[in-house]
């Protein structure tokens, strides 16, 4: 799935991506906390404002569904009416450019996908998305998907792997060893109670923002925090490429 232009990045190469998801600060902390022992960075799709992470990147998590959308509060319904789907997707866009100025990626919400939002990030100075997701696909790699947008897929999703139960939460369940770019996501609430079941993370929905009821809620056994640091762990020992979805965009458009 690689690019048919030049693609010098390693050939086993890991990409860690947090999606925020409107994660209490003490939980993120707590994500930011296991990356630093490790002197790692990861790239973060953020979701509010407030997030300051100066050692790594940010890019746009946009909410682009209508309803529960709180960007959409306070506004005339009348006025919501009579927008079209762009007219939405470049209001969803601005308002989290907003509080991330500096972000050159997106990934959507629920990995959402239209392609008529393609050419609104063009226009709105975004170059990459990682919205699509090829679970544990080996040989993976950027592909350009037109309106000089790069995306680059989802090779693991912590979600995913608690509904499906693929991996056994074990570093050789996500085979590193397989050829392609590896971009891994986790969600700061999975990790934070450790979940190990779709039913675990769900009950934790009544204290999403209360870290001592998370807390308490901790899986003691493997899950997705016990894999999440193993991984951490092996990438800090050098063994593997590890870069932050900025840096590969970057490398693509100057090996382009």
């Amino acid at each position: 799935m690689s690019s048919p232009d030049r693609w010098s990045s390693p050939p086993h190469q890991v990409a860690v991506t947090i999606d925020v998801e409107w994660a209490h600060p003490e939980v993120l902390d707590d994500i930011l906390r296991l990356l630093a022992e490790r002197n790692l960075r990861a790239t973060f799709f953020c979701t509010h404002a407030g997030i300051v992470m100066p050692r790594h990147e940010r890019a746009l998590h946009p909410n682009f569904r209508r309803q529960r959308n709180s960007l959409l509060e306070g506004r005339d319904p009348d006025e919501l009416s009579r927008w079209t789907d762009e007219d939405f997707y470049r209001f969803v866009i601005r308002s989290t450019q907003a509080f991330c100025p500096e972000a050159v990626g997106v990934r959507s919400h629920c990995l959402f996908y239209d392609s008529a939002l393609l050419p609104i990030y063009r226009e709105l100075g975004l170059q990459y998305e990682s919205s699509y997701f090829l679970p544990l696909t080996p040989g993976l790699g950027p592909v350009w998907k037109g309106c000089d947008i790069l995306a680059l897929p989802i090779y693991y999703l912590d979600y995913w792997d608690l509904r499906n139960q693929a991996t056994g939460f074990t570093l050789a369940g996500l085979h590193l060893e397989r050829p392609g770019i590896k971009v891994v996501g986790f969600h700061p609430n999975i990790v934070f109670i450790n979940a190990a079941t779709l039913e675990q993370y769900l009950d934790s929905k009544a204290h999403y923002h209360d870290p001592e009821g998370l807390r308490r809620l901790r899986h003691s056994g493997r899950g997705a925090r016990t894999l999440f640091v193993e991984l951490l762990d092996y990438l800090g020992s050098g063994r593997l490429a590890v870069s932050t979805l900025a840096e590969v965009n970057a490398r693509c458009r100057e090996s382009r």
